[in-house]
Parts: C-alpha cells; structure tokens; sequence
C-alpha cells in the first residue's frame, strides 16, 4: 500500500524534510540516523478527543495523564469513532501528520520525543513510515495551531529497546 500522497504534499508545502522507511523503523535512515518510532493514540478526556504521542515501546499512563488534566483516571476512555473522525482518522489510523489543518484537538507530546533527529510515524500504509526530526513536527504542529503539552505520560514498557 502507498503512503497517501495529500499528506506527503502537505509536507513538501510546508518544508518540513522527511524521509519515507520500511517499517521496521528501529533501523537506521539510509543516512544513518537511529528512528523512534511514534506511538499515536486517541483517548477521550471527558468525552474530549486528547492526541498523546510518545515512544511506541510505552503504553499511555492514564493516570498521569489524568493529573495534567485534572481529572480522574476513569474519565480517560479510548476515543470513539466519532471522536477519530474529528482528528482525521482514517479507517480507525490516527497519527499527528494527518490531522486537518483546522484541528482543534489537544495534543501530549512526551518529552522523550523532544530533541530527537528522527520520529518515525504512521501514515496508514501498513509497509512505510515517515520520518521527521522533533523539531519539524513542533513546527508542523504550530502551523496547524496547535501549542503541544510536552510532558512524561509513558507508563509501562510493551517493547524492549
């Protein structure tokens, strides 16, 4: 399957460099640079669509996340169908390189992601990802008006490095 071609165009628009990597993304870039790859996960926060990304070896730690919102952990509950569609999921995919440029969705940004050269990301095919440095996807955040949290949510570790 391609990479859907609007969102490496909007890319290109912005110009934000990127590269495009098979998806076994813990691979160095063909220029040599180690990939971390990015977990993209909608939660609903009181009902409220909330985009957490963060390291994709770490689960959400809702608790914490809970507590940057001042809310109890039991009102976190993974996005409904209708709340992806308003982040522009697609077939039930999400990532923060899709989002529609009017976007209004928070967005929690781990700091572990913060500073790195190379943030591998989902676009919907399942044999490609994209890669961009932190600093491109702060800009390309902005550019949608979004002023990302960053902040620590990763819980417990599903992958080993």
């Amino acid at each position: 399957m391609a990479l859907p071609k609007q969102y490496l165009q909007r890319l290109d628009s912005l110009r934000i460099h990127y590269e495009v990597v098979g998806s076994a993304a813990a691979s160095p870039t063909p220029t040599g640079t180690k990939v971390m790859v990015v977990s993209n996960e909608c939660l609903a926060v009181q009902g409220q669509p909330v985009l957490v990304l963060q390291a994709a070896r770490y689960q959400v730690d809702r608790h914490k996340l809970a507590t940057i919102y001042g809310v109890d952990a039991d009102s976190i509950q993974p996005a409904t169908p209708t709340q992806l569609t308003a982040v522009g999921a697609t077939s039930g995919h999400v990532s923060a390189l899709t989002l529609p440029e009017d976007t209004h969705v928070p967005v929690v940004l781990s700091r572990q992601l913060v500073g790195r050269a190379a943030l591998a990301f989902d676009l919907g095919a399942a044999d490609q990802l994209v890669v961009i440095s932190s600093a491109d996807l702060l800009r390309f955040l902005r550019n949608l008006g979004v002023a990302p949290r960053i902040t620590s949510v990763e819980g417990v570790a599903v992958q080993e490095d």
